[in-house]
Formats: C-alpha cells, structure tokens, sequence
C-alpha cells in the first residue's frame, strides 16, 4: 500500500488467522510500504502474545436503544456493541485540563460499522462546554488531538447529548477503537501542542 511522501499517518495493519492461535503464543507481524513514486519505506516488525479474550472485562454502561431513551432520530446499526473501559494514568497521560479519566474504546480493532459511544459527563459540568480528544499512541506524532482533527476515526456530525437517569451522557460515533477524554472547549489545552492541531491520519 503505497503512502504519499511527506505526510504521517497511521495504517492499521489486519490479520485474519487461518487456524486459531493459542493464548500466550508469540505473533510476529512485519509492514512494508511504497510512496507514490516508487521509494520504498523501510519495513516495520512486530511482536504480539496472544491474550485471552477480556469479554468478561466490565466496561461503563452504556443507554440501551429505545429502552432508556429515544433513539428514532439515530442510525440502529451503531448502537453500542463495543466496549468503553477505564485506563489507569500509568498506561496514558491525561490532559491536565480533562474532566473524565482517559477511557479506551475496545475491542482493539477497526469496527465491521461505526459504533455510537456514550461517556458520561461529570456533574456540575457544563455539557456544552466540552470538548472530545482522541489519543495518537503512535510515534512521532504521540499525543492528544481534537477529536474533530482525526481524519476517519470520528463520524463528523454525530455528537448528541443525551439525559437519561438522572445524568448526561457524551455520545459519539466511531469507525475503530481508541483512547478517549472530554475536557474544556479550550484551545490552550497544555498538552495539546500547537503542531498537534493539525489533522492527523489514523485508520
């Protein structure tokens, strides 16, 4: 898959087994790629053990379609089936300014349909004021991004609002997984560097 020359981006990188690997076996993976005009980049290894399935993993609760609220205005197909779980701070830094805990949307993989995501919004905050980032883990472009700025990760639109038992919930809908936190609708977030807000490319 040739990349264009001079721009950063992420690719993600999909394999289907032929036969099911065993839990604790040692997966090397390896990418290569080209520019447009034929330069190749250098190839890139890496090594994955293979890990029990964490369906039993408790994940926040998330509204159910029709059920806790109205849901004849939004698309049936991306209610949500994927998992939201709470990192520690030990696994990604927060920003100083955020109002939630760094939350990671699971499985980690790009979804068969983009999925609706629901995080509640802490109280005594003002809902409007908010602002969703999306974590880049990969080098050299690590670091917190305005949601709005990741091309093909956000469903552009598709923010609401939504009051359900006694809270406020943050929806959103996303084509892949990733590290989420809501903060102010600020742009001096201070570890949100100026180079950063630009758009990045993720899968």
């Amino acid at each position: 898959m040739p990349v264009q020359e001079g721009r950063l981006e992420d690719i993600w990188v999909i394999v289907r087994p032929e036969q099911v690997w065993e839990v604790d076996q040692l997966i090397g993976v390896s990418a290569q790629a080209a520019t447009f005009s034929g330069a190749g980049v250098e190839a890139t290894e890496r090594l994955f053990v293979v890990e029990p399935a964490a369906s039993g993993q408790e994940g926040l609760w998330q509204p159910i379609y029709n059920i806790d609220f109205d849901a004849s205005e939004l698309d049936l197909e991306t209610e949500g089936q994927e998992r939201v779980q709470l990192l520690t701070e030990a696994e990604t830094d927060a920003l100083d300014a955020g109002l939630t805990p760094p939350l990671r949307i699971a499985p980690d993989q790009v979804f068969a349909s983009p999925q609706r995501v629901w995080i509640p919004v802490p109280t005594d905050v003002d809902p409007y004021a908010l602002d969703l980032y999306y974590y880049n883990q990969g080098s050299p472009r690590q670091g917190w991004y305005p949601a709005e700025n990741v091309i093909g990760w956000l469903v552009p639109g598709s923010e609401r609002l939504l009051e359900v038992g006694g809270g406020t919930y943050y929806g959103f809908v996303v084509r892949h997984a990733g590290v989420v936190q809501l903060a102010p609708s600020l742009p001096e977030q201070s570890h949100v560097a100026e180079e950063l807000e630009a758009p990045v490319m993720v899968p």
